[in-house]
């Protein structure tokens, strides 16, 4: 009993970091910087150094909308629950728990970004770097899982072997297609770095995709043992 108690109080202990963030959080944005008494400190110009610090940080952010914060809320938990409460028990999930759970983190920080941050500010300057950087994640680690998953079907039967062919000649298709048109867009568009490289970096991925299919394909079992 005693181990069970400590277990559950270690467990609950990682949680506290969390909840200090979020608490110095909500305190910042309920925070007016009008309301501090600067002839009352000693170091005035570091306190207002502070002050817009903490003003320019909370003004990064969009919660104003209150129902639209709900709804990412909402949306944020529906996708970690239907994970670990639905997904997790899918066998390709179940080989690659870490994995797997990295990316759904990844997309729900997108998701988070997206919705709620604030493109023209402080932190704003820097979403295009950490979107592409999270986009890039999420296109190669979901191509890793992809050949993980797919070096270990089973290839036994003929049937499964020129499926798995005619597949991998479709998604190579597909991302010879993408490979073209996120190339002509990188010459003549002057978009943003996440939707100007991230195509082009997918459809690389697709296209090797579809040719690891095309020569599993031809094994009866694992080809290279990715893991």
């Amino acid at each position: 009993m005693k181990d069970f108690y400590y277990k559950y109080i270690k467990i609950n202990l990682k949680f506290i970091p969390i909840i200090g963030l979020i608490v110095l959080f909500v305190v910042t944005m309920g925070q007016n910087p009008e309301d501090i008494d600067v002839t009352k400190v000693e170091n005035t110009s570091f306190v207002n150094q502070v002050t817009e610090t903490f003003k320019s940080f909370s003004e990064s952010f969009d919660f104003s909308n209150k129902l639209e914060l709900v709804f990412s809320i909402i949306l944020i938990i529906t996708i970690w629950t239907g994970y670990k409460y639905w997904l997790v028990r899918l066998k390709p999930i179940r080989r690659n728990p870490k994995l797997s759970e990295r990316l759904i983190v990844v997309t729900i920080v997108i998701i988070f970004i997206e919705r709620h941050v604030v493109m023209d500010s402080p932190i704003g300057r820097y979403i295009d770097w950490i979107l592409f950087l999270s986009f890039l994640y999420i296109v190669v680690a979901g191509s890793w899982f992809l050949a993980k998953t797919i070096d270990r079907i089973d290839l036994s039967s003929d049937l499964y072997c020129w499926g798995l062919r005619l597949l991998g000649l479709i998604v190579a298709f597909l991302g010879m297609l993408l490979f073209a048109s996120s190339s002509l867009a990188l010459t003549i568009t002057n978009s943003k770095l996440v939707f100007n490289n991230i195509y082009w970096i997918a459809s690389v991925c697709i296209i090797l995709l579809g040719a690891f299919m095309e020569y599993r394909s031809f094994r009866r079992h694992p080809a290279i043992h990715v893991w």
